[in-house]
């Protein structure tokens, strides 16, 4: 797939994320957008594309969190380098549904880390509805990316074949 496109698909994925996000929250929970793109997207591109993705996205997250800066930057590149390995290098065929259950265990153990410090405060129910909410609103923005990218690639095949017959 072209660089170019997953390119400005990483750019529309960080100002979603950033700016437009912010401002539309569910009870108070943003989905992970970049998260759920940096695991879609390690179907499509080659490892040191991942890595730059997650790096640009990792850094621009950082700048706009209040937490401590690195946290997300080392989280993308962790999550870009497991997402290669087990979603598997350069393979043809996709299944829609494992880089949906990376996601799914990802933004879990993600949402745990960071409410972890509200356990003490809050109860159970509300921590475990929050973490719920959260993984599942960023495992339906994954399912969203997929089909976004999929498509986009099928299209970006059939344009470069029609280019070869001509």
């Amino acid at each position: 797939m072209k660089s170019f496109v997953l390119g400005i698909c990483l750019v529309v994925a960080i100002i979603v994320q950033l700016f437009v996000l912010q401002s539309w929250q569910v009870e108070g929970i943003t989905p992970n957008v970049l998260l759920a793109f940096i695991v879609i997207a390690s179907l499509f591109v080659k490892a040191e594309q991942l890595l730059w993705m997650s790096l640009a996205a990792g850094t621009l997250s950082d700048f706009y969190s209040s937490s401590d800066f690195g946290f997300y930057l080392g989280l993308y590149l962790l999550v870009a380098i497991i997402s290669k390995y087990l979603l598997k290098y350069g393979e043809t065929e996709f299944s829609w549904w494992r880089p949906l259950i990376l996601l799914t265990l990802v933004c879990g153990l993600q949402a745990i880390i960071v409410n972890f410090g509200q356990v003490g405060n809050l109860s159970w129910w509300a921590v475990t509805k929050s973490v719920t909410q959260y993984v599942s609103l960023s495992v339906m923005v994954g399912a969203i990316w997929y089909l976004i990218i999929k498509q986009l690639d099928d299209l970006i095949a059939r344009l470069s074949i029609t280019k070869g017959i001509r």
